[in-house]
């Protein structure tokens, strides 16, 4: 037909194509692709076969909204496992380090201990302190949804709310 694209001229020549038939494949008006079907006799399609691809056009699509949400929700449950992992990780090995920050303070302020030792406690003070400061930032990112699972990870946390208050 004069009025379709020709980009694939030279390829359905090569390949001897005498007809094809073309559908889209749909989904809420939104086009996901086009399933079409070729033959190298010339060759009017017919009713039945305009219907098959219709039907399998549908099934394309509506497979394909099944696997985006099956990706999505997989996403939405990875983001909660990383988000009950860091805050495992915030109440064990956070509590942690600042038991032992707090610790090394107190060790530090004993009375009459050698500079060696006090600058050394400081050193270990500061090693502490950088860490906890690492496992922060390590938690932040664990802890952030990344914008096309945020609404999902919302919903779910507000249903549990509304569930645990009910």
């Amino acid at each position: 037909a004069p009025d379709i694209s020709h980009h694939f001229k030279t390829q359905v020549r090569a390949e001897g194509i005498k007809a094809m038939i073309a559908v889209p494949v749909v989904s809420n008006r939104q086009m996901l692709g086009v399933l079409y079907a070729a033959n190298r006799k010339d060759t009017a399609f017919g009713d039945r076969v305009t219907q098959a691809l219709e039907q399998m056009a549908s099934r394309t699509a509506a497979a394909q909204v099944v696997a985006e949400r099956a990706r999505h929700a997989a996403e939405v449950a990875v983001h909660e496992e990383r988000r009950r992992m860091a805050l495992e990780l915030h109440d064990t090995v956070g509590a942690m380090l600042f038991t032992l920050g707090a610790g090394i303070q107190r060790l530090g302020a004993e009375p009459g201990l050698d500079a060696e030792f006090r600058s050394r406690l400081s050193s270990i003070e500061q090693q502490a302190i950088e860490a906890a400061a690492a496992l922060r930032g390590s938690l932040h990112v664990l802890n952030a949804p990344s914008e096309r699972v945020a609404l999902g990870v919302a919903v779910r946390e507000h249903c549990r709310a509304f569930q645990a208050r009910t």
